[in-house]
C-alpha cells in the first residue's frame, strides 16, 4: 500500500515493538495531534477507595474549538487534583 499526498509518498511501516510506537508519538505528538495541544507522561493514579490504574500518557488540546467539541474542561478538572498532588498517586 502507499499513500500519497502533496506528492509525498508514503509507505506502511512495522513497528518493532508497541513500545516503539509509543516513543514515536510522543517525539512527534504536535505533528500528529495539532501544534495547540500538550503531552503528559504516562502515571499511575490511584483513587480514593484504592483503585489503581494506568494511563497511556495524555494529550491536552489547548484550542477553544476542541474543547467545545470534546468537553476536555471536564476532563481537565479531574486530572487537576492528581497533577497537584506531590507524590502523584492518589486522587481524591
Amino acid at each position: 500500500m502507499l499513500l500519497l499526498k502533496d506528492g509525498v509518498k508514503y509507505l506502511p511501516y512495522e513497528y518493532a515493538s508497541e513500545e516503539e510506537l509509543a516513543q514515536m508519538v510522543i517525539e512527534h505528538y504536535k505533528e500528529i495531534f495539532g501544534a495547540n495541544t500538550l503531552y503528559f507522561d504516562p502515571q499511575t493514579m490511584k483513587t480514593h477507595i484504592g483503585i489503581k490504574a494506568r494511563n497511556d500518557g495524555i494529550i491536552f488540546a489547548t484550542d477553544q474549538k476542541h474543547h467545545q467539541q470534546n468537553n476536555t474542561i471536564k476532563q481537565v478538572f479531574n486530572i487537576l487534583p492528581f497533577l497537584k498532588n506531590e507524590d502523584r498517586q492518589t486522587i481524591r
